[in-house]
C-alpha cells in the first residue's frame, strides 16, 4: 500500500509539473490593460496549437491545465505587434506583458492599427482614441465632434444630438467648464464613452454622460503650450499653458488660458401680436459685435498615501467679461400701417467671477470595497449693467438697467463600490448640497419691473445599484432616491414668496446581451430637468419700449422615463429610444398686465412631450482613408395653444455628418467634415434646414512635439438657426446668425508626453451648469 501511494504521489507531482496554469496582465506602451487580445499557446518545434484564451476587460489572462515544458506564448492583438515568450515546468506567474503599437509605412503612408474606433460596450458607444487616427488630431475640440450622436451647436460649442449638453467625466471627476477640455491633448487620450442612457448613480439631471479616460501617468515633466488665432469679419486669439510634475507619489499641475474673442452677429427678427381685431407686428433688424475676454486658473496637487489611498485638492478660478454692441431698428405696425419707427442703441456688460475649490480622499480598502469622497464649495459673482438708447422721430431716451447675483453651492459626496466576486457587484452613495442665491436687477424703465430675491435649495440624494454578470448576460439596476427643499423669497413683494418640496425615486434597470462579438442592451431609467437658476428668478431684462424678458420662479422640474435598444456588431452601431416627459420647460410669450402690447418672453411648464430617436453609425477603416457615416432622426410628439386652438409640433428632425480622414505622406493629415440638419420641431420651436463644411490639414514635427493646424470652418456660410414659433396669440420668427464661419490656425507645443492628471471626482456639476 506505501509503493502504491509513493507511486501516485510521484505522477501528481510529475503531473503538476507539466500541468500548471499559466497567467499574466498584458498592457499597452501606456500601461492600459489591452481587452480581447488573443493568447495562444504554441509547441515550440513545430509550432502547432496546444491551447488558447483572450484576455478580459483588466487585460489579464488564464491557460488552465496545459502542459507547457517546450511551448511558445503568442499574444496577439489588431494594431500592435505580436509578442512571443517563452515558457517552460518552471513557469507560471507571467506578470505585465506590454504590447507595442504596430506602425507600418505604405509609400510614405503611416498606418496605425485598423481596428473599428467605435463600438458598443454594455449600451455605451466607446470611441477608442488611441491606436487610431483620432490620437493624431490636433486638439480635443477636432476629436469630440467626430464621436457618432455628438453635433455642433449655435454657439461654436457642442450637445448630444437630442439630448443637450452632456455631464463631462475626466478619470472619474466631473469638469466644471469647457477650459479642461481645451487642455487635453488626443494622444494623452485612451477612449471615450458616451453615455445615452444614464444608471442610477448618476446624478438625476444628467441628460446623457460623456466619461474621457486619459492614458497613464509617469514620472517626470510636462510643459505645453498653444496658440491660435482665428479670422471672419473679426479676428480672435487665444493662449494657453499647462505645466505638470509627477515625481513617485505626487502629482501637480497648473493650467492657465487667455481667451481674446470678436464676434459679429446678424439678428432679424419679427413679433406679430394679435389682440381681438388688431394685429401688432415688430419687425427689427439687428447686428451686433461681440468682445469676450476671459482669463481662466486651474491648480492641482494629489498625493498617493500607498498604492490604495489618494487624496487631492484642486482650484480653478475665472474673469470673464462679455461686452455686446448691438445697433437695430424697430418698426412697429399696426394694422400693417407704421405706427413708430425706432433706432436702438444697445451696449451691454457682463462681468462673472468665478471660484471653485474641490478635496477628495479615494480609497481601495480591499480586493472587494473601494470608495470616494468629495467635498466642493463654488462661488460665482454676476455684476451686469446695460445701455439701452432708443431714438423715436429724433427724441432720444436713455434706459439704464444695472444687476448683481451671488451664488454659493457647499457639496458633499460618498460612493462605495463592493465586487463580491467576477459575478456580483454593489454601488451605493450619498450625496448632498446647499445651495444660497441672491440677486437684483433695476431698470428705469416704468414699464420694467425690478426686482430683488433670494433663493435656497438643498438637496439630499442616495442610490444603490448592483450588477450581476452570468456570462454572455450582464444585468444592471439600481434606484436613486433625491429629496429637494427650495424657498425663493421675493424681497419686493412677499406674496411672489414660493416653498418647494420634491421627493422622487427615479428607477433604472438594463440587460446586456454579448454573443460572437455582437452586443445588445435593453435598458429604461428616468430623470428630472431642473430649471437653470436665471429661469427661476423673477429678474426682468429690459429689450426696449416693447419687449423684456423675465424668469418665472413657480417653473418645477421635468420628469423624464427613457426605454432604449443599443445593439453593435464590428463597424455597425445602432440605437433606438422613447423618451416621455411631463412638465416639459420651454419659452412662453405673454403680454404685460400694464401695457397690452409690450411682450414677455419667459418659461412656462408644458404638460408633456414625448420622442422616438434611432441613431446609425458605420465606420470602416480602409488603409489611409478612414470614413465615418452617422444617421439620427428624432420625432417629437408635441402642441401647444395658438389662436385659441391646439397647434401640434411633431415635424421629425434629421441629421446626417460625414466625417472623412486621409493619412498623407510625411505625417499629414487630411480631414473634411459634413453636417447637415433637416430642422423640424424642438419643443414649440420650428426649425428651417441648416448644414455646415468643415476642412482641414495638420502637419507634426520633431516627433510630435510641435503640432500646426489650418481649419476652415463652414466654408459656405451656411450655419444659420432659422426658427419660427406659435405660442398663445405671437407669432415670431428670428434668424440666428453668429457668423461662425472663421479660417484659423493653431499651434500647440509639448515637451514630452508625459502627463499628469487630477483624480478627484467633483460633487457639483449639474447645479453650477444652471448658472
Amino acid at each position: 500500500m506505501k509503493k502504491l501511494f509513493m507511486i501516485l504521489a510521484v505522477c501528481c507531482y510529475i503531473y503538476a509539473g507539466y500541468a500548471q496554469t499559466i497567467t499574466g496582465h498584458l498592457v499597452d506602451e501606456g500601461g492600459i490593460p489591452l481587452e480581447y487580445s488573443n493568447v495562444i499557446l504554441l509547441n515550440a518545434k513545430d509550432s502547432s496549437f496546444v491551447v488558447g484564451c483572450v484576455t478580459g476587460e483588466d487585460g489579464k489572462f488564464a491557460l488552465a491545465n496545459s502542459n507547457i515544458n517546450g511551448k511558445l506564448l503568442k499574444i496577439t492583438h489588431i494594431g500592435y505587434e505580436d509578442l512571443y515568450y517563452p515558457v517552460s515546468e518552471m513557469t507560471a506567474n507571467i506578470g505585465i506583458l506590454k504590447l507595442k503599437t504596430k506602425s507600418t509605412t505604405l509609400n510614405e503612408v503611416s498606418i496605425i492599427g485598423s481596428k473599428p474606433m467605435f463600438r458598443q460596450k454594455n449600451g455605451s458607444l466607446i470611441t477608442d482614441v488611441s491606436g487610431s487616427v483620432l490620437s493624431q488630431l490636433h486638439e480635443f475640440t477636432e476629436l469630440v465632434s467626430q464621436i457618432p450622436g455628438i453635433v455642433k451647436t449655435a454657439n461654436g460649442g457642442f450637445e448630444v444630438f437630442g439630448l443637450g449638453s452632456p455631464v463631462i467625466y475626466i478619470n472619474n471627476k466631473k469638469i466644471q467648464d469647457q477650459t479642461e477640455l481645451r487642455q487635453l491633448s488626443p494622444k494623452d487620450i485612451k477612449s471615450i464613452e458616451l453615455i445615452s442612457n444614464p444608471d442610477a448613480k448618476y446624478d438625476a439631471e444628467g441628460k446623457a454622460v460623456l466619461k474621457i479616460v486619459m492614458l497613464k501617468k509617469e514620472d517626470g515633466l510636462t510643459f505645453q503650450l498653444g496658440s491660435n488665432a482665428k479670422q471672419n469679419r473679426r479676428s480672435s486669439y487665444g493662449n494657453d499653458m499647462k505645466i505638470g510634475f509627477k515625481h513617485q507619489k505626487l502629482s501637480f499641475s497648473a493650467n492657465f488660458s487667455y481667451d481674446n474673442t470678436k464676434n459679429r452677429s446678424i439678428l432679424p427678427q419679427t413679433k406679430e401680436l394679435f389682440l381681438g381685431e388688431n394685429t401688432h407686428r415688430y419687425i427689427q433688424d439687428q447686428t451686433a459685435k461681440g468682445h469676450l475676454t476671459n482669463n481662466e486658473w486651474q491648480i492641482n496637487m494629489d498625493y498617493e498615501i500607498n498604492d490604495r489611498h489618494n487624496i487631492g485638492i484642486e482650484w480653478n478660478s475665472s474673469n470673464n467679461k462679455d461686452n455686446e454692441y448691438r445697433i437695430s431698428t424697430l418698426d412697429y405696425q399696426l394694422n400693417d400701417k407704421l405706427a413708430q419707427s425706432t433706432d436702438i442703441l444697445n451696449d451691454y456688460i457682463n462681468k462673472t467671477k468665478y471660484n471653485h475649490v474641490n478635496l477628495f480622499y479615494n480609497a481601495q480598502w480591499s480586493k472587494l470595497l473601494s470608495t470616494e469622497f468629495n467635498l466642493d464649495y463654488a462661488n460665482n459673482n454676476n455684476k451686469y449693467n446695460q445701455e439701452t438708447n432708443e431714438t423715436t422721430e429724433s427724441v432720444p431716451k436713455l434706459t439704464i438697467s444695472t444687476g448683481n447675483n451671488m451664488l454659493d453651492i457647499y457639496s458633499g459626496k460618498f460612493a462605495f463600490d463592493y465586487n463580491l466576486n467576477e459575478k456580483f457587484g454593489l454601488s451605493w452613495g450619498i450625496e448632498c448640497n446647499h445651495i444660497n442665491i441672491t440677486g437684483s436687477l433695476t431698470s428705469d424703465s416704468g414699464n420694467t419691473p425690478s426686482s430683488n430675491y433670494s433663493n435656497r435649495e438643498n438637496k439630499y440624494a442616495a442610490y444603490a445599484e448592483a450588477k450581476l454578470n452570468m456570462g454572455d448576460v450582464l444585468v444592471n439596476g439600481g434606484l436613486r432616491y433625491e429629496e429637494l427643499v427650495s424657498d425663493y423669497k421675493n424681497l419686493i413683494d412677499r406674496t411672489g414668496d414660493v416653498h418647494r418640496h420634491y421627493k422622487n425615486i427615479y428607477p433604472s434597470i438594463s440587460l446586456i446581451y454579448n454573443k460572437n462579438g455582437w452586443a445588445n442592451t435593453l435598458s429604461f431609467s428616468s430623470r428630472t430637468s431642473r430649471p437653470t437658476f436665471r429661469q427661476l428668478s423673477n429678474s426682468s431684462y429690459y429689450s426696449n419700449e416693447f419687449m423684456y424678458q423675465c424668469g418665472n420662479p413657480l417653473l418645477k422640474p421635468a420628469d423624464s422615463y427613457i426605454a432604449q435598444w443599443n445593439t453593435g456588431y464590428k463597424f455597425i452601431n445602432f440605437s433606438a429610444s422613447y423618451t416621455y416627459m411631463k412638465n416639459y420647460i420651454s419659452t412662453d410669450f405673454y403680454t404685460s398686465s400694464n401695457n397690452q402690447n409690450q411682450i414677455v418672453s419667459s418659461y412656462i411648464n408644458y404638460d408633456k412631450i414625448q420622442y422616438l430617436k434611432a441613431n446609425l453609425n458605420l465606420q470602416k477603416n480602409i488603409a489611409w482613408w478612414k470614413p465615418s457615416l452617422s444617421l439620427g432622426i428624432t420625432k417629437p410628439f408635441f402642441s401647444c395653444e395658438y389662436l385659441g386652438e391646439k397647434h401640434s409640433c411633431n415635424t421629425p428632425q434629421l441629421y446626417v455628418i460625414a466625417n472623412q480622414y486621409f493619412q498623407l505622406p510625411a505625417s499629414y493629415l487630411l480631414s473634411a467634415y459634413y453636417y447637415y440638419n433637416s430642422g423640424g420641431n424642438q419643443g414649440a420651436v420650428t426649425l428651417k434646414p441648416y448644414q455646415m463644411f468643415n476642412m482641414g490639414i495638420q502637419k507634426a514635427f520633431f516627433d510630435d512635439k510641435l503640432s500646426v493646424s489650418l481649419q476652415a470652418q463652414d466654408i459656405f456660410h451656411t450655419m444659420k438657426f432659422k426658427e419660427i414659433e406659435n405660442i398663445k396669440n405671437i407669432h415670431f420668427q428670428q434668424t440666428e446668425d453668429y457668423c461662425l464661419w472663421n479660417y484659423s490656425i493653431s499651434i500647440i507645443y509639448r515637451l514630452n508626453k508625459l502627463k499628469t492628471k487630477y483624480r478627484g471626482n467633483t460633487s457639483i456639476k449639474n447645479e453650477l451648469d444652471r448658472l
